[in-house]
């Protein structure tokens, strides 16, 4: 069953200075936003029209109502895990067997066009979108589950359990033509793309006469990460104090004694 998950974080990059713009304050920012389905059965996709190409992958794209994007960076992480059993029916007992699934990730973009779907799925596979998945390989490393066993007796059945593997691919694109597809405009608010995936068995050694019953699992995240320029109101600048010394009333009666006594001095002397 595929899950999505969307996880949604802003923060602001630690060490970036503030600098004043207009009337606002901008400050560096990112946001991030992601989406996975959870390991599958493969294969994913039918290798049919872009419809039914694979699992689709969905994030939000850049909100211009948050400030000015400047960067975008793109996170493309795929993995497999392999399990089963091998039976040698090769009438004999076999040494040294080399077991290898090895999975391939194609990438589509959307089936609405979209450019930055199709950015993504370009830069990703050093190709374009288009609808034939063989053409799209994610320009990576295809992920294995290797196991070697030294000896298998005839007859017997062994267990298929390699690690599982992950790789990654990203791209980080900073120009300003190039990150204008990511931001949102009207209703056109989200980015998709698609995941499909071929696998192959290898085995090596004992003349092919081996039965696999394997099954192999896939998953898939893409990462979508914003940086921009986050303005915001600026503080209000600090006032100076407008307090000042009251005298206590007693004090204002002593001075007001001490002003009639010179009052009076000074009609004397006059």
């Amino acid at each position: 069953m595929k899950a999505n998950k969307l996880k949604k974080a802003i923060f602001p990059i630690a060490g970036v200075a503030l600098s004043v713009v207009g009337a606002g304050v901008a400050q560096a920012a990112e946001l991030t936003f992601s989406d996975s389905f959870e390991p599958m059965v493969t294969e994913l996709g039918g290798f049919g029209p872009p419809v039914d190409f694979g699992e689709v992958l969905t994030v939000e794209k850049f909100d211009p109502s948050l400030g000015t994007l400047t960067d975008v960076m793109v996170r493309f992480t795929y993995n497999i895990d392999s399990s089963g059993t091998l039976t040698n029916n090769s009438g004999g007992d076999q040494s040294n067997i080399s077991v290898t699934v090895s999975t391939d990730f194609f990438l589509n973009g959307a089936t609405d066009p979209d450019p930055a779907s199709d950015a993504i799925v370009s830069l990703l596979t050093n190709s374009g979108p288009i609808p034939d998945p063989l053409s799209n390989p994610v320009d990576g490393a295809s992920v294995t589950g290797f196991q070697f066993y030294p000896s298998i007796l005839d007859g017997a059945t062994v267990d298929f359990d390699p690690p599982a593997d992950e790789d990654m691919i990203g791209f980080l694109s900073s120009p300003a033509g190039s990150v204008a597809a990511f931001i949102a405009s009207g209703g056109d608010t989200d980015l998709s793309i698609e995941a499909a995936t071929q696998s192959g068995l290898n085995i090596t050694g004992g003349g092919g006469n081996f039965d696999a019953d394997l099954t192999t699992l896939a998953g898939a995240t893409l990462e979508v990460m914003y940086t921009f320029d986050e303005v915001t109101e600026p503080p209000e600048p600090p006032q100076p104090p407008t307090d000042t010394d009251v005298p206590e009333p007693a004090s204002l009666l002593g001075l007001l004694a001490v002003g009639g006594v010179g009052f009076v001095t000074r009609r004397r002397k006059s």
